[in-house]
């Protein structure tokens, strides 16, 4: 009898489990903090203006959109091989702001005039960023990024050749932990 006692039992908290489950499930569910990369947003960017889409692309991933390299290019940190450099859209974010997904409101780009790559030079100096020395020409590419959330940005590329790129993102400050070399694969 007890038996029968304890199989009942347990029966209608199996019951009771399933009911609280089905009740829950029923409940309305609030969005997942994911970008739906086959729909993405009406106002998400689109494509990497030129010159840097040469070098740049976007992909979207569920926590947002990010820049990695176009193919046939490599984006390399100094000294390593295994860390891939990407520039996501939440590179400005900070701890506090929404967990929800990042993508590029707007991107743009642009050529630095000699006196403004002259000031970018002496901000990348007094930020520790010291770029391997040059003897030719270089042009410095500006590509300016927002958010969907508001945030700025800028990606400096140093641009000497195909083969002698540089990258130094600044989210504000810029960080010489951040800058990473681009080169195209031959």
């Amino acid at each position: 009898m007890s038996g029968h006692l304890a199989a009942l039992l347990l029966a209608a908290a199996w019951y009771t489990a399933g009911i609280a489950v089905w009740a829950d499930e029923a409940a309305p569910q609030e969005a997942a903090p994911f970008v739906d990369c086959d729909h993405p947003p009406t106002h998400a960017a689109r494509a990497v203006p030129e010159p840097i889409a040469r070098w740049a692309q976007l992909e979207c991933t569920p926590a947002g959109q990010i820049l990695v390299p176009s193919e046939d290019w490599a984006w390399r940190f100094p000294g390593s091989f295994t860390d891939r450099p990407f520039v996501p859209a939440w590179m400005s974010a900070a701890e506090s702001v929404s967990a929800e997904p990042r993508f590029f409101r707007s991107i743009a780009a642009r050529q630095a005039g000699a006196e403004e790559a002259q000031l970018l030079a002496q901000r990348f100096a007094s930020s520790n960023i010291n770029l391997p020395p040059h003897a030719g020409q270089q042009q410095i590419y500006i590509l300016s990024a927002e958010s969907n959330l508001g945030e700025k940005f800028e990606v400096n590329f140093v641009y000497r050749s195909d083969q002698d790129i540089w990258a130094v993102p600044c989210a504000p400050d810029c960080l010489s932990e951040q800058l990473f070399h681009i080169y195209r694969r031959e």
